[in-house]
């Protein structure tokens, strides 16, 4: 049976989520404990939990705690029996409710590996939050997420609803999954520029909505055109962009994206939180751009950003073929969710990652749908 210590590295959901799909899909037995042991509130919270009974729903089996009993908010354990998986492939669409804000592309991370061998077309409908913190946003799943999925072979179409936000929640996403017989490994080539598109957005405008959340909106897109001065910035495009999606209360934020033709990063998020009184922080130009800066110096070339560097690794590990992925060091460090994830991985399927300076090679197993 497969042990995953929760505490080590990161020591986030982000272990429990790549160990309960890597058991699925591989049918290993696994317990995993010392579940967000670091968090100020240990155990599976909302979302864990939400994501955790969609895989059960999808392997067609319980999950339980060290006490034998279902998991449940605050359960620090959590154990998978590998001879009680009986996926229930007959089912073409599933559904998962966060009940809170709690983060739907994090509840997409869990589902996603084990419906890429599905048989058939098949859509799962998350609610919960779109825009969460500490969480990527499905922004960055539609415009990062899919687009290197397709490099693996797979093919995941997403579609926003309606928009969930701190802390209400009640956002809606739709992703319908192509699901394929063998992903194909990924040779990522760093290019040497990218452009970065800045979107400034607002959901539910009335005459306010800037006021409230932008005082400075001049101020902001002339900071951020500076980023040109960088030397692996080719050219920096500013946008305000007013949401189509319904969303219950306001909310605003900053998104950074870095483009060409053959590559794809988000670099960093800030939300402001629906009903959140004041505007956003006079300094949120200078976070992002530092932040930004960050990821740009972390690799001689342009990498992957620290936010997307380990969300792939489950799919290179499970395809057919030697993947190498580039990884964001900021400041010279890995990033404590890249080890997890590599830390992860390997326990399941020994020396199937190995990190060479900033390139991640990984030795897919070429997975099979059964």
């Amino acid at each position: 049976m497969i042990e995953i210590d929760g505490e080590r590295h990161e020591g986030g959901g982000q272990s429990v989520r790549l160990a309960v799909a890597l058991s699925v899909v591989l049918k290993k037995s696994c317990r995993i404990f010392n579940i967000r042991k670091k968090r100020s509130r240990p155990g599976l919270a909302n979302q864990h939990i939400a994501g955790i009974n969609l895989v059960e729903e999808l392997a067609g089996c319980e999950f339980l705690d060290r006490a034998g009993c279902p998991v449940e908010m605050g359960s620090t354990s959590c154990f998978i029996n590998a001879d009680e998986i009986n996926y229930t492939h007959r089912i073409r669409k599933f559904t998962a409710d966060a009940h809170t804000a709690g983060s739907i592309a994090l509840m997409a991370q869990v589902a996603l590996p084990i419906l890429s061998f599905w048989k058939g077309e098949v859509e799962i409908e998350l609610k919960g939050g779109t825009d969460a913190e500490h969480a990527p946003p499905v922004d960055d799943q539609i415009e990062v997420f899919a687009f290197w999925l397709r490099k693996f072979g797979l093919n995941v179409e997403i579609k926003q609803n309606r928009r969930g936000f701190f802390p209400r929640g009640g956002g809606n996403c739709v992703y319908k999954v192509f699901p394929v017989d063998k992903l194909k490994a990924v040779q990522i080539t760093c290019p040497k520029e990218v452009d970065i598109f800045a979107e400034i957005w607002h959901c539910k405008t009335n005459k306010n909505t800037h006021t409230r959340f932008f005082k400075n909106l001049d101020t902001m897109a002339r900071k951020l055109k500076t980023l040109e001065n960088h030397e692996k910035v080719r050219r920096v495009d500013v946008r305000l962009m007013e949401r189509p999606q319904p969303a219950d209360g306001f909310a605003a934020g900053i998104y950074l994206y870095g483009r060409n033709i053959e590559f794809r990063c988000a670099y960093d998020a800030q939300i402001a939180r629906n009903n959140r009184n004041g505007p956003i922080p006079d300094d949120v130009c200078e976070r992002l751009m530092v932040a930004t800066v960050e990821d740009l110096d972390g690799c001689d070339d342009i990498s992957l950003d620290r936010h997307h560097s380990d969300q792939f690794l489950i799919y290179a590990a499970l395809a057919d073929g030697e993947s190498k992925i580039p990884i964001c060091k900021p400041n010279g460090k890995v990033p404590q969710h890249i080890l997890s994830a590599i830390y992860v991985i390997n326990t399941f399927l020994p020396d199937t990652c190995k990190l060479q300076g900033n390139i991640l090679t990984v030795k897919g197993v070429g997975h099979t749908r059964e």
